[in-house]
């Protein structure tokens, strides 16, 4: 569970480097836009939203690398899927 835990917060981490990378600014949780930022915000909702999609796809990669990762470690342990 602590390794689910560590694995969720580097994800969560690669995808605000993602994203601040596309220049989309990441939110934390108790921040609200003002009414100046909200019209800027505006003009770069394309960007934003293609910066949620590409974070979409890498979370589909990271969840198709860890499938491969338990199989592949799995015929290592003693019992396990030959």
């Amino acid at each position: 569970m602590l390794d689910a835990a560590r694995q969720a917060r580097a994800l969560g981490a690669a995808l605000e480097t993602v994203l601040a990378a596309l220049g989309a600014a990441a939110r934390g949780p108790g921040a609200e836009p003002t009414a100046t930022t909200t019209l800027s915000t505006t003009s770069s909702a394309a960007s934003v939203f293609s910066a949620k999609v590409l974070g979409l796809h890498v979370c589909g990669l990271y969840g198709e690398w860890v499938s491969r990762t338990e199989g592949d470690l799995s015929q290592l342990v003693p019992g396990g899927v030959a």
